[in-house]
């Protein structure tokens, strides 16, 4: 609380409080180096979206804060993509960020970058045996063939394939060219670029490599994501391809259950590979095959937004293929891993937004109806805490869902899910939200059925 101004007038005032603004810097300047770290793994990615900045300013605070800032665990995910600090990173900036990994750098993110040249982020990204993620957007003086090349040594799929097809190419080499696919890839002419890895034979020679070295986590979070990227880039109307990417990702999950990257990566495969619904899929036993391993996932990382983003849309995309499927997730206690999501104290209102939505489509399952006051109450809490525009309509639609149904709609009313609506309703009406109106009169519609 700010002090009233007529106390300023008070001589021992100013003294007192510098006296216990040096002791509290005292105590914290003394907190053990274990309880620091703790402090400052709060501050890591994806928790944080700031992470390189503000442990670049905690390590200026104290020689103690410093040496707990140098834990390598720190830095092993370096996302630079906003201002100042991104228009005024150099190579030279980018490589001391880089050492402070101590090579265990997985993941590596830059957006704005001008002053980032080709040979300066080669020089930081080819010692680094851990990386399985590289991303580059408007750097204009770095290029993704570049950056491949940096790599791996390869410049297209061609020479990427023929790497990754060569049966003496060490585990090392495969993981970087994963990565490697997965950077040319993501360039701007996706068309063009999705062709000459079509005609290159680049989903085969990945899917190889996914079963050959199934066993090293580096080598399937990185295969996972160049898949991901794939099924991304590819046309709608090929889909005779998304199955054995589908088995690729379970296969990942299986083998590697505790390691949060591949976890993170085979989510988003699957992901992707179930937007395009049944088709892309094995089938109805696959489904049921691949719940007890997504929910394993939410359930080992359960702070981790990405992925228990990946994890909740993947199970929402397999519950509208088919209506046993749904069962089998509700009845695996999906419902209390997705409001647990919704409980999380974060700004990330897509992580929420997909929770929110895959409630819905268990919502009236017989597996989850005992949870339903549980799941409204998450969801008016989660409509009236964040102001959203998609996540107040995947709200809307699930409250009403639970308004409609009357199993249910004595427990939405006391827990206040009109009400919510209501003021969904009045919020958004200023801003002439339409898509948030039509989902709360659809929501209010016909609730007394």
């Amino acid at each position: 609380m700010t002090p009233h101004p007529t106390y300023a007038c008070a001589s021992p005032r100013p003294a007192r409080t510098a006296y216990s603004t040096a002791a509290n810097m005292a105590d914290f300047s003394d907190l053990p180096h274990g309880v620091l770290l703790k402090v400052f793994i709060g501050l890591t990615r994806p928790i944080n979206p700031d992470s390189v900045r503000d442990l670049c300013a905690s390590a200026s605070v104290c020689p103690s804060w410093r040496e707990a800032a140098k834990e390598p665990s720190l830095w092993r995910e370096l996302v630079v993509n906003k201002a100042p600090l991104n228009e005024r990173l150099t190579g030279r900036r980018l490589r001391n960020l880089v050492a402070r990994s101590h090579n265990t750098l997985t993941r590596l993110l830059l957006e704005g970058c001008p002053l980032v040249i080709d040979t300066a982020l080669a020089r930081a990204v080819q010692t680094q045996p851990c990386l399985v993620f590289v991303n580059v957007e408007d750097c204009a003086r770095i290029s993704r063939h570049g950056l491949a090349h940096a790599l791996c040594d390869s410049e297209n799929f061609l020479e990427i394939v023929e790497q990754l097809n060569d049966p003496r190419q060490s585990v090392a080499d495969a993981q970087r060219c994963c990565v490697a696919f997965k950077v040319v890839l993501g360039a701007e002419d996706e068309e063009a670029t999705l062709a000459e890895a079509q005609a290159a034979g680049a989903l085969h020679a990945l899917l190889r490599c996914a079963a050959l070295h199934a066993a090293h986590a580096g080598v399937q979070a990185a295969c996972c994501l160049a898949l991901s990227e794939y099924v991304y880039a590819a046309p709608d109307t090929e889909v005779a391809f998304l199955p054995p990417i589908f088995q690729a990702a379970v296969a990942a999950l299986k083998a590697h259950p505790l390691d949060m990257y591949v976890q993170r990566a085979a989510l988003l495969a699957l992901c992707n590979a179930c937007w395009y619904g049944l088709e892309g899929t094995p089938g109805v036993p696959a489904l049921l095959d691949a719940i007890q391993h997504v929910l394993a996932a939410l359930r080992a990382f359960p702070t981790d937004l990405e992925l228990q983003e990946c994890g909740c849309d993947s199970l929402e995309s397999m519950c509208y293929m088919y209506a046993s499927v749904a069962e089998a997730v509700a009845a695996a206690g999906a419902m209390g891993l997705f409001i647990k999501v919704l409980n999380l104290d974060c700004t990330n209102n897509n992580t929420l937004t997909v929770a929110i939505d895959a409630i819905r489509v268990i919502a009236l399952s017989k597996a989850a109806l005992p949870q339903a006051s549980a799941g409204i109450d998450a969801v008016v809490h989660a409509l009236r805490r964040h102001e959203s525009s998609k996540l107040a309509v995947a709200a809307c639609r699930t409250l009403g869902i639970y308004l409609r149904s009357p199993a249910t709609r004595e427990r939405a009313v006391q827990a206040g899910a009109e009400a919510a609506i209501w003021e969904a309703f009045a919020e958004f009406s200023n801003n002439d939200d339409k898509a948030v109106l039509y989902a709360a009169n659809y929501a209010l519609q016909d609730t007394q059925a």
